[in-house]
């Protein structure tokens, strides 16, 4: 316990705070937290590409489309299966018949 007493007096009466200094920067860590925000930056643009549909959508802009518009986007995006194919079972016939509607 002693010890323990001593310890905390000389923490609090010998040993002191080293002098503050001013500095003109952070140094080289200036660097590495920009070159962190740019990546940062470049990382969320690519997720936020990758978990929405802007680049499907630019994609039948400049493929499919007439004239810059989404019209008939949705009927692009998804497949269609002949309904009548399915048989009671739920698995479809080895060979549907060709004159069946479809839905999307």
């Amino acid at each position: 316990l002693i010890e323990i007493r001593l310890d905390a007096w000389k923490f609090l009466s010998k040993y002191k705070r080293p002098i503050p200094f001013k500095a003109s920067d952070i140094g080289i860590w200036g660097d590495i937290i920009s070159g962190i925000s740019y990546f940062a930056v470049l990382t969320n643009a690519i997720v936020i590409a990758w978990t929405s549909e802007f680049i499907p959508k630019m994609a039948y802009r400049s493929l499919k489309s007439t004239g810059g518009s989404l019209d008939g986007y949705v009927n692009w995006t998804l497949s269609s299966f002949p309904v009548s194919a399915y048989n009671v079972s739920g698995v479809p016939p080895p060979n549907p018949p060709t004159n069946v509607q479809f839905c999307r």
